[in-house]
C-alpha cells in the first residue's frame, strides 16, 4: 500500500484535480487490461494443459468408469464341482 505523502510527492505540483483523476483512471485501465491479459494467458495455458494430458482426458475416465462397474457388479455364485 503507498502512503498518502509518497503518492503526493509522485504528483507534479502544478497538476490540477482532474489531471490526477484522469491519471488514476488510466492507472487503474491500464491495470485492468494487465488483469484481463493474464486472465487469458492462464486460460490458455489450462486449454493446453488439457491436450498434453496433464489433466485427465475423457477416454481414460470412461475406461475408468466401466472397469470400476465391473468391479462392482456382484457375480454368480459358483457351484461346486463334486
Amino acid at each position: 500500500m503507498v502512503r498518502p505523502r509518497a503518492a503526493a510527492a509522485r504528483v507534479p505540483p502544478d497538476m490540477g484535480i482532474a489531471a490526477i483523476i484522469v491519471d488514476l483512471v488510466a492507472r487503474l485501465e491500464s491495470q485492468e487490461h494487465e488483469t484481463m491479459a493474464l486472465r487469458q494467458q492462464l486460460a490458455q495455458q489450462n486449454e493446453s494443459q488439457r491436450w498434453e494430458g496433464n489433466i485427465t482426458p475423457l477416454p481414460q475416465l470412461v475406461l475408468r468408469a466401466h472397469i470400476l462397474a465391473e468391479s462392482t457388479i456382484p457375480q454368480a455364485p459358483t457351484v461346486p464341482t463334486i
